[in-house]
């Protein structure tokens, strides 16, 4: 296989799961920020009204220990490990490899596109349609003549233009049937 001949970090991948968690630290960065601006402003007199800083701190200024605050802390340190193990993760496998070289590699839409364009071109296809996953490439044509005319010539077409190591399965219907 053409994937076997591939280093593991030269296989194109997608973001990894992480990235989300990045937009919402961000979002999470600019809210304190913008905490931070107004709590300055109060304090340098460029606008009315009370510091929120100082009252969040006075709120809980008064809690102790308890089951409730342990349990809360232990939910924050498993979801900062969760964080921590999303981070590391590497993303999902994109792109499949082309057969017989490392050079090449095309997207699962792209590979179904091909093969769904090859097997609309053959002679007695009325319509063609394809949807890919990483293994393999699911064809369904539908034709315009029998079944057992049309299904030889676009198999191979199909084999003849497969780049991928992903199995091709090919079903033809007949059209109005």
């Amino acid at each position: 296989m053409a994937a076997d001949l591939v280093p593991t970090r030269d296989v194109p991948r997608d973001r990894p799961a992480a990235a989300g968690l990045g937009v919402v630290g961000a979002i999470g960065m600019v809210a304190l920020a913008v905490v931070g601006i107004h709590d300055l402003a109060v304090d340098r007199g460029w606008t009315r009204g009370s510091a929120w800083i100082p009252s969040v701190v006075d709120v809980t200024d008064s809690w102790s220990a308890g089951t409730a605050s342990s349990a809360a802390g232990a939910v924050a340190v498993a979801l900062g490990l969760l964080v921590v193990l999303v981070a590391l993760r590497r993303g999902r496998v994109s792109h499949v490899a082309a057969s017989g070289g490392r050079d090449l590699w095309l997207s699962r839409g792209a590979s179904a596109e091909l093969l769904r364009a090859t097997a609309d071109r053959q002679a007695g296809v009325v319509s063609a349609r394809a949807t890919a996953t990483r293994r393999r490439v699911d064809v369904t044509v539908v034709a315009r003549t029998p079944v057992a005319d049309v299904e030889p010539r676009v198999r191979t077409a199909l084999d003849a233009s497969t780049v991928t190591d992903q199995r091709v399965v090919l079903t033809v219907t007949e059209a109005g049937s």
